[in-house]
């Protein structure tokens, strides 16, 4: 539980911080739940991203598009287990 608490902890600090710099945009992946959680200056809650995160900070750059549920099978099959 102490050790939930301080993660907790740390994560609500480091998202008032990114937000308070006006960090444009950040991630937490959360490879338990299979989502990442995508936060934007001034939010109060995430987007959950399941399937497909795309990601274009500059329009002329074509965008980086990562298919998480790919990604996630790849991480739990390396790690010999998974929790699904």
């Amino acid at each position: 539980m102490a050790r939930r608490h301080s993660w907790w902890r740390w994560w609500l600090q480091k998202r008032q911080l990114y937000q308070a710099q006006g960090v444009p945009e950040y991630w937490i992946v959360d490879t338990d739940a299979r989502h990442v959680e995508r936060w934007h200056p001034g939010a109060t809650s995430p987007d959950i991203v399941t399937q497909t995160l795309v990601w274009q900070p500059v329009a002329s750059v074509p965008p980086l598009s990562i298919d998480l549920e790919r990604l996630f099978r790849v991480v739990w099959e390396r790690l010999g287990h998974d929790p699904a």
